[in-house]
């Protein structure tokens, strides 16, 4: 079947009550590892690139190989930017195919990061491709990213609640999510805990 946008993806996994999970593939075997996992499962899978990932290759390439993945399988396969490094970096996943775009503007400025985040959902929105965005800071080292250590690895709740009030403004209602840590965590501190904000039927790694 043809690639499909996380939107229906999620809403069918929140009517059903279940989970979709998230892979990032880094080439082609973890393209068909994925696949074949998800096929044995008959569970519907979103394969993601970082902009890490992609210095590789290109959006096209990964493009082309998680599309022709999708074409062969019998169960529903997203394609998913993760922390898109700017709105240029978006508007090349929209445009290439990509079916679902996350902007991480958690890096800048609180007013910055929503100014932001309302640009590339606006465009999103025009496409019909499904949108995800980031408030807070996370511990440690996350893709190509510096380390960021030494400062609460929680997301401020006020902050938070008026980032998804502001930022609804452009949106259907959706949730706001907390994430665990991408890896293991050196030292006995706290787990990395970070929010993110869900455009229209956005990325909820566990739809409940």
């Amino acid at each position: 079947m043809a690639l499909v946008t996380t939107e229906k993806m999620l809403k069918d996994a929140q009517a059903g009550h279940y989970a979709v999970g998230a892979f990032n593939v880094e080439n082609l075997e973890f393209v068909m590892a994925v696949l074949a996992a998800a096929e044995e499962t008959k569970s519907p899978v979103i394969m993601q690139t970082t902009p890490g990932t992609i210095k590789t290759a290109g959006l096209d390439y990964f493009y082309g190989m998680v599309k022709a993945a999708a074409e062969r399988a019998s169960v529903p396969v997203a394609l998913h930017l993760d922390h898109g490094d700017g709105y240029d970096r978006c508007m090349q996943a929209f445009r290439t195919g990509y079916t679902s775009v996350m902007i991480d503007g958690s890096h800048e400025a609180f007013e910055d990061n929503i100014a932001l985040t309302k640009s590339v959902a606006d465009a999103g929105r025009a496409m019909g491709v499904p949108g995800e965005a980031e408030l807070g800071k996370v511990g440690g080292k996350e893709d190509d990213g510096p380390a960021v250590e030494g400062e609460s690895p929680y997301t401020d709740p006020a902050e938070a609640k008026e980032f998804v009030e502001r930022y609804w403004r452009w949106h259907q209602p959706r949730r706001v999510h907390e994430r665990s840590a991408h890896r293991a965590v050196r030292g006995q501190g706290h787990p990395r805990r970070r929010r993110r904000a869900a455009g229209p039927a956005r990325h909820l790694r566990c739809a409940r």
